[in-house]
């Protein structure tokens, strides 16, 4: 019983010492509702990242083509001299509704600044786009690299993770052109000339 008394008594001085106030001890001890404010989730990121593929497509096919669209001149190897448009695709979500959200795609070739170009995420919705560039691209014989690299401007706030998934690259080669060479036709320089009869 003596014993009770005196941290009752101790209770009280820290209470008293620290301004604390039975309401605050009784929170302090609760676990937290699931209705209080402070102990909510963190709102999800938003995530625009780059979705790991290129594709090259040659615009002539498209004009073969009325209704359906061709098959990307890439991955398959591209020819050298041909013109190619680059798709860089886009995988986005986690947007609030409100949209369209504006972001840019810069396109590199070979190390080298090639295009950038602005496209726009629609929340809520999640959704896979390709980003097409407006220039060619002349493919020439040799190894190339491409990459693209996601909201570079860094006009979205993605968070401390998905800051980390905005690029994406690959490399390909052209191969020379086959040069076809053709045996030279044979001609007669000493011709037989027939005699007079």
């Amino acid at each position: 019983m003596k014993h009770t008394y005196y941290k009752m008594i101790m209770v009280f001085c820290v209470v008293i010492l620290t301004g604390i106030t039975g309401a605050d001890l009784f929170a302090a001890q609760a676990p937290p509702s699931s209705g209080d404010s402070q102990h909510t989730q963190t709102p999800q990121w938003p995530d625009v990242k780059a979705d790991g593929q290129i594709t090259l497509y040659n615009p002539e096919d498209w004009k073969k083509s009325a209704y359906l669209p061709p098959r990307p001149s890439y991955p398959d190897p591209p020819v050298a001299g041909v013109q190619y448009q680059i798709w860089a695709y886009v995988r986005y979500s986690g947007f609030p509704d409100g949209g369209p959200y504006p972001y840019f795609v810069r396109i590199e070739v070979d190390n080298s600044f090639f295009e950038e170009i602005q496209d726009v995420a629609y929340g809520p919705t999640q959704g896979l786009t390709p980003v097409k560039s407006s220039k060619l691209w002349k493919a020439t014989p040799g190894t190339h690299t491409i990459k693209y690299m996601v909201d570079s401007k860094n006009n979205i706030a993605e968070g401390p993770i998905n800051e980390g998934n905005n690029s994406h690259s690959e490399t390909f080669n052209v191969p020379f052109p086959r040069l076809d060479i053709k045996q030279p036709i044979e001609k007669n320089i000493n011709p037989v000339i027939p005699r007079a009869r």
